[in-house]
This record gives structure tokens, sequence and C-alpha cells, in this order.
């Protein structure tokens, strides 16, 4: 029934300027996507990505067509995409496409607005990758990789590349030549060495939906193993996470982590026969020999060898002392001021902590010493007294005597974990 008085009117006026300014402030709030789309090759895809004016979009729609189609040819790609990128890892190697993306709204209906088209491919060229290891899974590094296609009856090489030192190759920008499929030879070689199964060729083909390709791992089997262990020097005190470089090049496992030692300080890995450097390292840590095995010069590696010996030659310097009272125990260290107010014989005993099985004396040529005398001289007081910590070191403990007039010691240690088992003087059997 139509309004009969001016009151009904304003009242019809009202509620229809309240609909129409609530339609306009509801498409006015909507999000729209910038009209340029950028579309970045990749091996095997296509990565869009785009911006909006900042507003509010509920999910973005991504569709394709092939260069040269109608209207009729766009396809839905994907759908409820809640970020700002996409990428198409459906795109073919031998196709170019175009693409255009939607910022859709769905409150009280359905409304959207639609970028630029966008031309995007990805690669029109083939990638292989690859391993050359030893069958312990040691990485070896410079092996050299021929990628070869056939031609009439012979092969040609088309890219020639060389393994990293974690035994990894890649050979991409290998072409199609015009067609929809081409099959490459990916041929490891490494001087004197054998291959698993004699498998030392492996073919790849590059076709409309594949130009990404990981060849089975070429296994070398006739590697001679170098293992042993790694010890703090004059100790079977195990140096744990220490690595290794042969010719310069750090080794690498199956795992692609470096070859470190093991918590026990044992090590293995695998080196083709011939002439090699090999050096031990480790951040922070001073090897003896610097670490060579034998000398900086190539060795010649004919046969396994074994149980071959390490040694760490790091040291940290500990100082302290044993007095009694505040008086004595505050004043600077390794400047000699303090008196020994205790006793005679001061003794200190120090252990390992967390290590039952080491021993603090061993060596590997002379496994029957089992004790070591060792004297740190002090810096020397004013009145020119030497002053001096003299240590006893057995298999399992350090009995350490501070200097008799003050008290203090000075020690180099492995860099490893220490307990204070004891101390004592004449007169106090526990004084800890």
């Amino acid at each position: 029934m139509p309004p009969t008085t001016t009151a009904e009117y304003q009242k019809l006026e009202s509620e229809i300027s309240g609909a129409v300014l609530s339609n306009v402030f509801y498409h006015e709030s909507n999000g729209k996507i910038d009209r340029k789309v950028i579309a970045e090759t990749r091996q095997s895809s296509v990565l869009l990505t785009w911006n909006t004016d900042g507003n509010p979009i509920d999910r973005f729609t991504v569709l394709r067509r092939e260069v040269g189609q109608g209207d009729d040819a766009w396809k839905e790609i994907k759908d409820n995409i809640d970020q700002m990128s996409y990428e198409d890892t459906s795109a073919s190697p031998i196709k170019k496409y175009e693409y255009k993306v939607r910022a859709v709204n769905d409150c009280e209906g359905i409304s959207y607005t639609e970028s630029d088209i966008v031309q995007g491919a990805c690669k029109n060229t083939g990638r292989v990758s690859g391993y050359v290891r030893f069958n312990d899974g040691t990485g070896i590094a410079n092996a050299e990789i021929q990628v070869r296609r056939k031609s009439g009856g012979s092969d040609i090489v088309e890219k020639t590349v060389k393994t990293d030192d974690k035994g990894y190759f890649v050979a991409d920008e290998l072409s199609y030549y015009g067609g929809e499929s081409i099959t490459y030879i990916v041929r490891a070689t490494v001087a004197k060495a054998e291959f698993a199964n004699d498998a030392y060729e492996a073919n790849v083909t590059f076709d409309a939906e594949h130009n990404d390709r990981t060849t089975d791992e070429f296994t070398v089997i006739n590697g001679m193993r170098f293992s042993g262990f790694v010890m703090y020097k004059g100790t079977s005190i195990p140096v744990k996470g220490a690595h290794f470089k042969v010719n310069g090049k750090e080794l690498h496992n199956s795992k692609g982590n470096a070859v470190e030692t093991n918590y026990d300080g044992s090590f293995s890995f695998r080196l083709l026969k011939g002439n090699h450097t090999i050096q031990v390292a480790m951040d922070g840590h001073k090897f003896v020999n610097d670490g060579w095995y034998v000398s900086s010069s190539e060795q010649s590696i004919t046969s396994d060898i074994s149980q071959f010996y390490f040694y760490d030659d790091t040291k940290v310097k500990l100082t302290g002392r044993v007095v009694g009272g505040d008086d004595q125990g505050k004043m600077p260290l390794e400047n000699n001021l303090s008196k020994n107010n205790l006793g005679d014989n001061l003794k200190m005993v120090l252990a390992l902590e967390g290590d039952d099985t080491s021993w603090l004396v061993y060596e590997n040529t002379n496994p029957n010493r089992t004790e070591r005398d060792t004297t740190y001289l002090h810096n020397k007081a004013a009145k020119g007294v030497q002053h001096l910590t003299k240590v006893k070191t057995q298999r399992k403990r350090m009995e350490v005597t501070p200097d008799p007039a003050t008290g203090e010691y000075v020690l180099m240690l492995p860099p490893v974990r220490w307990k204070v088992q004891q101390i004592s003087c004449e007169g106090y059997p526990t004084l800890f």
C-alpha cells in the first residue's frame, strides 16, 4: 500500500537512502587487485606474485590459457588462494602461457576484480643432478660429469661439470633442440674408480611434463678405507666433531653433513687409490703437525689405513688458588700476592667429569706409560722468586701441588669437563 502521509513518505525515503548508502559502502570497501602481475620463470614452474589496494579480499583465483588461444580457453588452475603468490608447478616446459588473477569477494553476492594478462613459462631446457659417492656415503669431489647426446652415429658432449665437496653435480640449460622430448646420457668419470654394477652412465629423458631429472647415485666401490681416532695429545680423551679435508676439500657423508669424529673420537671415510693430502681440522683447535697425515705433501695411498691417530694439542689455561679466608682469596690472580695460610703440602686432585673410560695418560706408541710429571712456571714475583705448580698425572687422576708460598696454581688442560675431587694439606685431610 503506497504511503499517504508526509511522515510515511519521509520514512520510505530514509529506508531507500540507507539501503543505497549501505550498498555503496559495501562495494567501496571491497579490496581490488593491482593490475600488474609478475611472472617469474623457474626450472619447472612459474611463480606468480601480485599486490592489492590493501582492502579486504576473501580469496584469489588463478586462471591460465596457452598463448594464442581465445577467451573460452581460460581455465581455473587454482582457487581459494589466501596469499598474494602462487607457484604453477603444472606448467609444461614446451608451452607458453598467459595468466590472470582474480580477487574475489563473497558477501551478498560474488564480486571480483581481475589483473592484466601476463605471459609466463617455465624453462624450455633440461636440468639433471645427482651424486658421486663411495659405497660408505663419502662424497667424491671433483669427479667429472659429461652430459652427452646422440647425433647420427656418435655421441656429442653437450656439457661437462664437476662434483662439489659433497659429491653433488648439476648440469642445466640442456636444449630440447626444438622437439617435445630428448634423451641425454650422463657419464661419471673418476680416475681409477670401479662403479657398482659397472654403472657409470645413466640415461635421462626430458619431455613435455618433466625437465628436471635426478640420476641414481653413481657409487664407487674400490675406495681405500682410512680410519682411526682423534684424541687430545698425551691422553685417550676423544675429540668429538673434528672434520676432515682431502686434497683441500671438506669431506661429506650421504646426508650432506661434514664427515666428523664420533663421541669416542673415531672416524672412517674412503678415498681413491693414489696421491692425496689428508688433514683433520676443527674451529678454534690446534693439532699436532697442523693436523696433517704425515705431512702437507701428497702421500701415496695404496691400501686401507686403520688405527691412525691424530692429536689435538689445544689447551686452556686454568688459574686459581687454595687459601683460607677472603683477604687472601680476593687477591688478583697471577701476581703471586696471596699467602698460603693453610699449611704445608697443599694438594688438589682433578679428574674428568662425565667420562669414566678415558685415560689422562696414554700414548699409543708407548701404551705402558701410566704417569707423567709436569711443572708450570708462574710469573716472577718482585723479589725474583720463582713460583710454580707441580702436577703428577696418572691414568684417572691429576694431583696438583699449588705454589707452597702463595697457594696459587696454573694449569694447561684439554678443553673438556673437569671436576675437583679433593683438596687437602697437612693437618687438614678434608679441606674439600
